[in-house]
């Protein structure tokens, strides 16, 4: 539970990085935190974004940036994906490299802003003695096979589903 927790908050904050990245170069929202790189107008936003996607997603995931060739199969990391999709944009090189300076910072400045705020930290949660009001954690359900089929039929003129249940 803990790992697909950390997958989709390494993956919202790399996405926000992102966001004010791109923000920053055209200022249109808020920017989370206050986060607000230095952006020349002509930087490539399409580079701000992946720099700000990669630099986020190595810091929580370093075991992933190296590609590994001798891998079954090969794994390709995220900086060879990384310098992949930066040579693949039809923009000036001083473009990208100004993109990638605004993505840097606000990579920087998101993990800066989060790097002490416990999410990652160890759950010292005490239970309290049960009683009214007081959470109680439930024993795990389980639920039992039957012979019980679900049938459902898709209706593409209404775009309406519908679902049977019989007894076998």
């Amino acid at each position: 539970m803990k790992a697909r927790f950390v997958r989709t908050l390494t993956l919202s904050y790399s996405n926000i990085a992102a966001f004010d990245a791109v923000n920053a170069i055209h200022p249109r929202f808020q920017a989370y935190g206050g986060i607000q790189p230095t952006a020349v107008p002509d930087a490539s936003e399409s580079a701000a974004a992946a720099a700000a996607v990669h630099d986020v997603l190595v810091h929580y995931f370093p075991a992933q940036a190296a590609s590994d060739p001798n891998a079954t199969p090969p794994f390709v990391g995220l900086d060879e994906r990384y310098a992949d999709y930066l040579a693949s944009l039809n923009e000036s090189a001083a473009s990208i490299n100004n993109g990638v300076q605004v993505g840097q910072q606000a990579a920087t400045a998101l993990l800066v802003l989060r790097a002490n705020d416990g999410v990652l930290g160890v759950n010292t949660y005490v239970f309290q003695t049960p009683g009214p009001g007081v959470y109680q954690p439930h024993a795990a359900v389980s639920l039992s096979r039957s012979a019980n089929t679900l049938d459902c039929e898709h209706d593409t003129f209404r775009d309406e589903q519908s679902c049977t249940v019989s007894s076998g």
